[in-house]
């Protein structure tokens, strides 16, 4: 296994990978800066940065070409600089294509400018403010994960809690590849396939602020003394790796008051596109990074879906699903021949939507960090739905019937 820690400058990532090999001995730590200057010295007699950039570049070509034989290796590598108020990318094809897993070492903005500030080594990043650095950060998380989602690679963000991150990749490491996204979203399609009915049409929706106005997650933790606030910072920067999952589920594996479901409201827009797709044949799937008890309760109750799929690691069921885990399903299933649909709310739904060219729902607001993956990514297929009081800008509108208005009005009459 080849794994790469990428990461700003000062976020630990020596630390990490030093804490790391204590329990790991039979990985070789790769130190990408050390092993460029001595590239540099060897080959060309001067300081790698000195070197023009294209210099620079080839020196890092010929650092990945040495490890293309080698196995059982974390590497330390940086995605992008800080140069003339942009970005330099120095990642390269060669990178995305040598290793199997890229972890990314995220660290809190103003930890990173503290350490910064007192570092000789670094001292060519001394002017960047902590906004600086928070978007230096953002830029290399957000592309890191495009890239690692189109070439099916494993992407994986850790947090400034080096223990929690090593129970993590302990058991990440020891069920390789089983862990990893795309084998859990052939798990989930295999038992779609065995469920949907004879069409080949089907359908994925998620649950939590798409389903139901409210996060189910919520009462939940505030049921069992759980602190929301933990949570939050679990999910900071709406970043939804297999990490940030099973952190939020060791939080919640030994609760055991689960919320009255009656409490909770529907989305009579979003239930409105349910039942025209039931009606016009589609198999229809929750797809939850939620809980999955409370939804298996919901659909009993209500029978909105073919079944519920979600997060239920202490039955070891289906794994972890993820951000990547639902898009790479609807790319499986696209793959058979199936015509899918999807609509969700959130980052964490954002690939099943590109792929399908789905609908968006915006609960209650827009979704600022939403808002800006559209602005982005101009060439997005995603769609929203008209009747939603609340826009998106920059993509289109789709009309929905109003089923459930209307059966109320005929119930009143």
């Amino acid at each position: 296994m080849k794994l790469v820690l990428y990461g700003i400058s000062c976020s630990g990532k020596d630390t990490f990978i030093n804490t790391f090999l204590t329990e790991h001995s039979c990985f070789k730590h790769i130190h990408g800066s050390k092993r460029l200057s001595e590239i540099s010295n060897e080959k060309y007699g001067a300081d790698f940065q000195k070197l023009p950039a294209e210099t620079q570049n080839n020196i890092r070509k010929a650092f990945v070409s040495k490890l293309t034989n080698m196995n059982n290796i974390i590497v330390d590598g940086h995605y992008c600089f800080p140069s003339d108020n942009e970005f330099e990318t120095v990642f390269s094809d060669e990178d995305k294509n040598l290793y199997d897993v890229f972890l990314y070492l995220r660290v809190k903005p103003e930890d990173a400018h503290t350490r910064i500030s007192v570092s000789d080594k670094n001292k060519k990043f001394k002017n960047l403010c902590i906004e600086e650095i928070s978007q230096w950060q953002d830029k290399e998380i957000s592309e890191l994960r495009d890239i690692c989602f189109a070439d099916h690679k494993e992407f994986i963000v850790l947090d400034e809690d080096f223990n929690l991150n090593l129970q993590f990749l302990n058991l990440y490491i020891s069920s390789y590849p089983k862990m990893t996204a795309i084998e859990t979203a052939r798990h989930i399609v295999s038992q779609i396939k065995e469920q949907a009915s004879n069409s080949k049409k089907i359908a994925l929706f998620d649950c939590d602020r798409t389903i139901t106005k409210e996060d189910t997650t919520i009462p939940f933790f505030e049921l069992n003394n759980g602190h929301n606030k933990l949570l939050k910072e679990i999910f900071r920067g709406d970043v939804y790796t297999q990490y940030q999952f099973w952190r939020q589920q060791e939080l919640y594996k030994n609760f055991s008051v689960y919320p009255e479901i009656k409490q909770f409201t529907y989305n009579n827009c979003v239930l409105d596109k349910l039942e025209l797709l039931k009606n016009d044949g589609y198999s229809i799937f929750g797809l939850t990074a939620g809980i999955y008890n409370i939804w298996k309760q919901i659909n009993g109750e209500e029978d909105f879906f073919t079944n519920v799929i979600g997060n239920n690691l202490q039955a070891d069921s289906v794994g972890i699903i993820t951000d990547f885990v639902k898009g790479y399903v609807v790319e499986l299933l696209q793959n058979d021949g199936y015509e899918v649909f999807s609509t969700g709310d959130s980052m964490c739904d954002i690939y099943m939507l590109e792929k399908t060219g789905g609908l968006i729902w915006a609960p209650e607001k827009v979704r600022p960090i939403v808002q800006k993956y559209i602005d982005v990514h101009s060439e997005t297929k995603i769609m929203q739905y008209k009747n939603n009081p609340y826009k998106y800008k920059g993509i289109t509108e789709v009309a929905q019937c109003f089923i459930h208005l209307m059966n109320r009005l005929i119930i009143f009459l």
